[in-house]
């Protein structure tokens, strides 16, 4: 698939947050890496 967006919320099957990540292109696949993730959310806005 082709996404028009750079950022997104990673989330589990139960609809859980788990983080912020930001999404980068590569030749047939993309890469998610993570900018926020829950241990770090929890701590700053628990």
């Amino acid at each position: 698939h082709i996404y028009s967006f750079r950022y997104g919320i990673a989330i589990s099957l139960m609809d859980d947050f788990i983080a912020f990540v930001k999404i980068k292109a590569l030749r047939n696949q993309s890469e998610i890496i993570p900018v926020l993730d829950i241990g770090l959310y929890l701590r700053e806005y628990g």
